[in-house]
């Protein structure tokens, strides 16, 4: 397990690096502006799981005139983004991971998971998840992806 997490945070290191800088996700762009989704709601905390390279954490602060927190399992990721951003008072990031989110309880009006649960080991999917609803105090938005083509292997049920 310690070696398949040092793998993961090496993926996350990736991740932002080839992605900060960049505009939000067109998908990510679509859904928030198309939908109008949450309009007039005023959170006072975000929280942006599995941020990346931050860029959908920042289009969330400024649509909701916020603060936000993001969260990367990545320390030298994690570093990369607060450098990053340093200059945007409304934002920081932090080291953790979904399945033992370093938060209280009901802690943001709004977590956020974009595209990351696809990434969770299935021993901490359901904890993943357990986490999010404990953060979130009011609104937890749960955004992935389904696959054009279908990856999963069909199961077969072998009678005892």
């Amino acid at each position: 397990m310690e070696k398949q997490t040092e793998n993961f945070s090496d993926e996350s290191l990736r991740y932002i690096t080839t992605t900060i800088g960049n505009e939000p996700d067109a998908a990510f762009l679509k859904i928030w502006q198309d939908t109008k989704l949450l309009e007039g709601y005023r959170p006072d905390h975000i929280l942006d799981v599995g941020t990346g390279g931050g860029a959908q954490l920042q289009f969330l602060v400024e649509k909701f005139k916020t603060k936000g927190v993001g969260i990367e399992v990545s320390p030298d990721g994690v570093a990369l983004l607060n450098e990053h951003y340093k200059h945007n008072e409304n934002i920081s990031f932090c080291e953790g991971n979904a399945y033992k989110l370093p938060f209280a309880t009901d802690s943001f009006d709004l977590v956020h998971v974009w595209s990351v649960f696809h990434w969770v080991g299935r021993n901490e999917y359901l904890q993943s998840i357990g986490e999010s609803i404990r953060v979130a105090k009011r609104y937890l938005m749960i955004l992935d992806f389904v696959a054009h083509k279908d990856y999963r292997t069909p199961y077969h049920h072998q009678p005892s």
